[in-house]
């Protein structure tokens, strides 16, 4: 049986599944026995391992869209909070973290911000290798609780923001499938089924969610939020 990790199972299988939702909301409202079929769903995933599968595809496509999102801010979010030129971030905080990663780390040139403004790519550089550096240093889950829990918020977002096409063509095709079901039951003087009508709530509540909350602009409050952790785990390494 695959067994998934925290981080695993709420940052890469549960946006997945999430897209799946409507999908498994219109098998309910049109096939009788749906719940029957969702728990033999439920124990093929779990027992065989699909779950693994699942769990990389939503990393994946995450993963494909984090670049273009970090060029659209300026870089990587850690790395812009150690750039001297950064002004959202307090410069005296930044000098002691730069203080400590050289103490970390004797051989990481930090660079002043003379250096910074002279060479922007290299100093960028040596920014990401800190960062790098302080990702395999906070691993410990026990020890560094906030870094997990805010790096879980910005992979949970980050994935949906990659899954964003899918989330919307398969709630808009769910609300359509449900309302359609819904519509059949009415004409032929049926009583109307809850499962269909809790469906297409479900799914219309789901494609806007997607189309209005999953943006650039959430995931990177997320990305900041993890970046700000990561860098206060300086002083605890």
């Amino acid at each position: 049986m695959a067994v998934l990790d925290s981080y695993t199972l709420r940052a890469r299988a549960a946006p997945v599944f999430l897209v799946l939702v409507p999908a498994i909301s219109t098998v309910t409202a049109w096939v009788p026995d749906a719940l029957s079929l969702r728990v033999g769903l439920a124990t093929a995933i779990v027992s065989i391992g699909l779950s693994m599968l699942v769990a990389q595809f939503g990393r994946n496509f995450g993963k494909q869209k984090e670049t273009a999102l970090w060029d659209k801010w300026g870089g990587p979010p850690t790395t812009q909070l150690l750039r001297h030129r950064n002004n959202r971030f307090n410069a005296l905080t930044r000098g002691r973290y730069h203080k400590r990663l050289r103490e970390l780390w004797p051989e990481l040139a930090v660079p002043t911000a003379a250096e910074e403004d002279h060479n922007r790519e290299a100093a960028d550089q040596i920014y990401a290798a800190a960062t790098r550096f302080l990702i395999e240093k906070t691993r410990d889950a026990k020890k560094f609780p906030l870094v997990l829990k805010e790096n879980v918020n910005y992979g949970f977002l980050r994935n949906l923001w990659g899954l964003k096409p899918f989330g919307l063509v398969v709630s808009a095709l769910g609300t359509s499938a449900c309302l359609l079901r819904l519509w059949l039951t009415y004409a032929n003087s049926q009583v109307l089924s809850p499962d269909s009508l809790g469906g297409a709530l479900i799914s219309l509540a789901l494609f806007v969610v997607w189309l209005f909350w999953i943006t650039p602009d959430t995931v990177r409050v997320a990305a900041d939020a993890y970046a700000e952790r990561l860098l206060e785990a300086c002083d605890y390494v």
